[in-house]
């Protein structure tokens, strides 16, 4: 039998290539429901594999509205930051579009013709996807929890780690369930990055991750601090902490020297769903 390769027209005569057609594990009969592309959004929490599932079905069904939204994660940058952006490794590419996903779903909003609605109230309606009352519970109270910027004061490698909430200081200090990140990266101690948590037993995160630098994040909480202190509504001080958080950390980053990267490709995603389409793949 001769093997296909992956790259090559797939037998079918569909047009595409064998690994965007019968060759992609997800068109399987075994294969696992859609959704499985957003790895880095939390799962393992009763409900939470309704984020990728959502989005899906968001961006299948509601691709312009989406991607309106989407944009407004990027709303910050002017034309030679967006250039910037465009230009990080490829090796960012998927926690650039991971973060931006987790922002539309949880504080999203959409134009739907004359109407403007959140994107948590959308999928979570009647017009939304086929989801459990388990599943509409946890979109829900992804998209009801705020944004922090926290400490990392102890972190136990492959298990979590004690976070301090920066913007905040009575809140406690929470143990966060994160055996990936724990003890590398963002998650050893002293460092600092925000992010959502979602409450449990124990406490996880929804899957956005922002790193920050202690000087840039202790700035960053005091000016959020001062917006909040206006006594905005609850869904505005939620908004302001996603808005400043998440356009910050872009803003850093497109003003991050090539050099500091081991390696710089361009594109960001030519599709939204779709991490591997970023290069060709050999066959």
């Amino acid at each position: 039998m001769t093997k296909i390769g992956r790259n090559q027209p797939c037998p079918c005569g569909s047009g595409k290539k064998y690994r965007r057609c019968c060759g992609d594990p997800r068109s399987r009969p075994d294969a696992e429901p859609e959704g499985n592309g957003y790895p880095c959004l939390t799962r393992d929490i009763p409900g939470a594999e309704a984020g990728p599932l959502a989005l899906d079905w968001l961006f299948k069904h509601h691709e312009s509205a989406a991607l309106a939204a989407f944009g407004q994660y990027f709303a910050s940058l002017d034309g030679p930051e967006m250039a910037a952006i465009l230009s990080t490794p490829s090796m960012m590419t998927p926690m650039i579009d991971c973060n931006g996903k987790e922002l539309l779903l949880a504080e999203g909003v959409l134009q739907m013709g004359d109407a403007e609605v959140s994107c948590v109230d959308f999928v979570t309606g009647p017009q939304g996807p086929a989801l459990t009352d388990q599943q509409r519970e946890y979109l829900r109270l992804m998209g009801s929890r705020p944004m922090s910027l926290y400490q990392v004061v102890e972190s136990r490698p492959g298990t979590g780690f004690h976070l301090r909430d920066l913007i905040d200081p009575e809140e406690p200090v929470r143990f966060v369930a994160e055996a990936v990140l724990a003890g590398r990266l963002m998650g050893g101690e002293g460092n600092h990055f925000g992010a959502r948590l979602i409450p449990g037993e124990p406490w996880r995160l929804s899957g956005a991750t922002y790193p920050y630098g202690k000087e840039q994040a202790d700035q960053m909480a005091e000016l959020i601090r001062r917006e909040l202190a206006t006594g905005p509504e609850p869904i505005l001080g939620r908004e302001i902490r996603g808005t400043f958080i998440s356009h910050g950390w872009l803003d850093s980053l497109a003003r991050t020297p090539p050099g500091v990267f081991e390696e710089v490709t361009t594109g960001l995603l030519p599709r939204w769903y779709d991490l591997s389409t970023s290069e060709e793949e050999p066959n």
